[in-house]
């Protein structure tokens, strides 16, 4: 998220944190976050991440 096109140097965080929200609760990064999620279980990298 930090690398997100529309979080810009100088934005406030009350602005940072409506962008994030508005991001988060986009259909295609909810898919994104499921798709992480499916591959990590699928190649049982999770024994490595935590």
């Amino acid at each position: 998220l930090l690398y997100h096109p529309q979080i810009k140097t100088g934005m406030t965080v009350k602005d940072i944190k409506i962008l994030v929200n508005d991001i988060l609760l986009k259909d295609n990064f909810q898919q994104l976050i499921e798709n992480s999620e499916q591959l990590v279980q699928e190649h049982s990298l999770s024994r490595l991440l935590n």
